[in-house]
């Protein structure tokens, strides 16, 4: 196997090091260290909900809510499957209406 630069997992490439794979160079190293990535912000969000709920403040508990839920389901969101919306003045839709990715149009 010839590749430049390829990622990998430690585990995988100790697995190719034993089955003989040379590595010419190492152009970089990331170490995973466990844990919560956003736990320190997630805390700060329930503590603001909490608060919020001990002062009565509904408007401050409903954002710190929105905040935490919006956060986790734009993590979940797999924009590649969202068509693309462009506005194209007249000039320009045969130009766009003659490329294989073009899905529909609808005319304003």
């Amino acid at each position: 196997m010839e590749t430049k630069r390829t990622v990998m997992h430690t585990d995988l490439l100790r697995w190719y090091l034993e089955n003989g794979l040379k590595v010419s160079e190492v152009f970089s190293l990331i170490q995973w260290q466990p844990g919560h990535a956003f736990g320190e912000w997630l805390e700060k969000i329930v503590k603001g909900c909490r608060e919020a709920a001990i002062q009565g403040d509904v408007l401050k508990d409903i954002t710190n809510k929105l905040l935490a839920n919006s956060s986790y389901g734009y993590a979940l969101l797999n924009l590649s499957k969202r068509p693309k919306v462009k506005y194209i003045p007249e000039e320009k839709r045969e130009f766009y209406l003659r490329k294989p990715n073009f899905l529909q149009m609808k005319a304003a």
